[in-house]
């Protein structure tokens, strides 16, 4: 399930890799546009969607998240924002700024393409740690 939301996110074109001397992903921010209508549907209908029965009680949460916090795109006054989907880094580069690093030039990207809201989810404790030492 994950996979697939991947895949139709990259065609997106706004996720950044971040790629070693020999072409070997080292970390990714998956980024695409968060719309107003994504955040438009209840628990039941994402949670159909999901083949993998173990990711279904995760999927419930963050709709249920998203349902309390659809009032941002009023407050932001925007009908679409760049979401920071998934943030990704090889284990051995974890602490040493990768993810910071990332998510701050997928930020910059943001303001470049002028997106004027910004939406980002961490499940990962080191995500979480980055977005926090950016200002999150």
């Amino acid at each position: 399930d994950l996979d697939r939301m991947v895949e139709r996110t990259v065609h997106e074109n706004l996720s950044l890799f971040a790629l070693d001397m020999h072409g070997k992903v080292m970390g990714v921010c998956i980024n695409g546009v968060s719309s107003r209508e994504d955040w438009d549907h209840t628990v039941q209908d994402i949670t159909a969607n999901f083949q993998d029965s173990r990711a279904r009680p995760l999927a419930a949460i963050r709709q249920e998240m998203h349902n309390k916090a659809v009032r941002i795109f009023d407050e932001v006054g925007t009908d679409a924002m760049f979401g920071i989907k998934m943030v990704g880094v090889d284990p051995s580069l974890r602490g040493k700024g990768m993810s910071t690093d990332i998510i701050r030039r997928s930020i910059l990207l943001a303001g470049c393409l002028g997106f004027t809201g910004l939406k980002a989810e961490a499940t990962a404790s080191y995500a979480q740690a980055a977005f926090l030492t950016i200002g999150f």
